[in-house]
């Protein structure tokens, strides 16, 4: 399982980052509703969410968190 602060490879199911100094573990298979956080990533590196909602594939964060389309995205299942 990657540990990096730069890149979470679309390609692996389970993914994890360092996000000021914490590892956290997400799952790209297990769903993403209302409240759940996520990691989430484009261009700019890992950044840690909260879902506010989903729809037509894309989940839309809580706050001025950017939207992503949910392949880029991983239901947090750890943070240590």
């Amino acid at each position: 399982m990657p540990n990096s602060n730069r890149s979470m490879p679309l390609k692996d199911r389970r993914v994890s980052a360092l996000i000021e100094g914490y590892t956290v573990k997400g799952d790209r298979a297990l769903p993403i509703k209302e409240g759940d956080s996520y990691l989430a990533e484009r261009n700019t590196g890992p950044v840690l969410l909260t879902c506010r909602t989903v729809a037509n594939g894309i989940v839309f964060a809580r706050g001025s968190g950017y939207a992503f389309d949910r392949f880029e995205c991983a239901k947090v299942t750890s943070v240590t």
